[in-house]
């Protein structure tokens, strides 16, 4: 009888350890979820704040100038071309030259 009681309290531990282990092992993974969730959610909330902030600004200054926001960033890139020194300017015109392909300006927006 005490063979068989020992062999229970034995195994009972072992079974108990399993479950500690187990336990262990999910609230970790589980640690490592949530924290992949919340860098994701932050994220999500920066880029849409970066964007919300970006249409507002596009809104306010389109409704101050005559001009969208990309013509006016063109019309500033313009007049810095315009009022570069003769060296760039030779040198930008021969880049454009030089290149066969049409010219792609990029803006944030």
């Amino acid at each position: 009888m005490d063979n068989v009681i020992a062999e229970t309290n034995g195994e009972r531990e072992k079974l108990l350890e399993e479950a500690r282990n187990e336990a262990v092992f999910l609230r970790s993974k589980l640690e490592k979820s949530l924290n992949a969730m919340q860098r994701t959610s932050s994220m999500n909330i920066v880029q849409k704040t970066q964007e919300e902030v970006f249409a507002v600004a596009r809104k306010t200054l389109k409704d101050l100038s005559s001009m969208s926001l990309e013509e006016q960033s063109v019309n500033i890139l313009y007049q810095s071309f315009k009022g570069s020194k003769n060296e760039e300017k030779k040198k930008l015109t021969k880049a454009f030259q030089a290149c066969s392909d049409s010219i792609l300006v990029q803006t944030a927006f």
